[in-house]
């Protein structure tokens, strides 16, 4: 069965996990992405899959390559249903040459070429931009970046799912 090697790098970070200047709304993303990346990620990646690392905002994983395509789409999903869509990952495969052993054989040419297509990827995502598309629609009283959705009772304010 072939493998593919499948590496993920959490997405402008900073901008998640500082979108809000109270120390409470820090520690809850920052948790958030922790717990995304190292409890959840392997589950999401799949039974099948050997985990080489997971934790940092990044993860590696060796898994089969008709499996790899359907484990990122998981992933990307999860993150963005955790985070109101404000974290976002991104994946990508490397298709192992045949016969490869992961124990023995020599994995820094293809580790290069798998940081280089990770980087590319990376380039290409748009950057995160609330918009309003109607008037009657306010912006959260914490960052005025995204749309206000919830009343903090405490505060008798609005804010976003994700603040």
């Amino acid at each position: 069965m072939n493998q593919s090697l499948v590496a993920f790098d959490t997405d402008r970070i900073k901008d998640y996990v500082f979108a809000s200047d109270a120390l409470r709304d820090i520690r809850g993303a920052s948790r958030i992405l922790d717990q995304l990346n190292r409890e959840k990620l392997p589950a999401l990646v799949g039974a099948d899959a050997q985990v080489a690392y997971a934790a940092g905002g990044s993860a590696l994983f060796a898994l089969p390559s008709d499996q790899a395509e359907a484990a990122i789409t998981r992933v990307r999903q999860a993150y963005a249903e955790a985070s109101g869509g404000a974290a976002t990952i991104t994946g990508v495969e490397l298709p192992l040459p045949a016969g490869f052993d992961l124990q023995t054989g020599d994995i820094r040419p293809l580790w290069r070429l798998l940081g280089d297509r990770l980087a590319a990827a990376k380039s290409r995502n748009p950057p995160y931009l609330a918009s309003v598309s109607h008037p009657l629609i306010r912006y959260d009283a914490v960052d005025d970046a995204r749309y206000a959705a919830v009343l903090d009772q405490a505060e008798g304010s609005l804010i976003s799912e994700v603040s």
